[in-house]
C-alpha cells in the first residue's frame, strides 16, 4: 500500500536539493502522477513520477560501467504503466 498514491523513481543528481531550485520533489511527484506520469527533470537531477494503484508497474534497467568507479551503474530506467505509458530515464555520464 502507497499512502501517497505515488511511485517515484530516480537516478543521480542532486534530489535533496530540489527544495533550493523550485518545489520540492514530493510536490513535484504528486504533480506528475496526478496526470499520469512524468519524467522530472531539473539540472543534473532526474526522477520519473507515476500513479501507484492496482495495476502493474513493469521496471526494468540496463547498466553500463560507471565514469567514476568500475562498477555497473543504471544507464536506461524503462517503466510501463498499466495505463501504456513508458518513461525512460537515462543518467548523464561523462566520459
Amino acid at each position: 500500500m502507497v499512502p501517497s498514491r505515488v511511485v517515484v523513481l530516480a537516478c543521480g543528481g542532486f534530489l535533496d536539493q530540489w527544495a533550493d531550485l523550485g518545489e520540492p520533489l514530493s510536490i513535484r511527484a504528486v504533480q506528475a502522477a496526478g496526470t499520469g506520469g512524468a519524467h522530472l527533470r531539473d539540472w543534473l537531477a532526474e526522477a520519473v513520477a507515476v500513479p501507484a494503484g492496482p495495476g502493474a508497474l513493469a521496471v526494468a534497467a540496463r547498466t553500463r560501467p560507471g565514469t567514476y568507479m568500475a562498477i555497473d551503474t543504471i544507464a536506461t530506467l524503462n517503466i510501463k504503466t498499466d495505463r501504456y505509458r513508458q518513461y525512460a530515464l537515462w543518467t548523464r555520464q561523462s566520459g
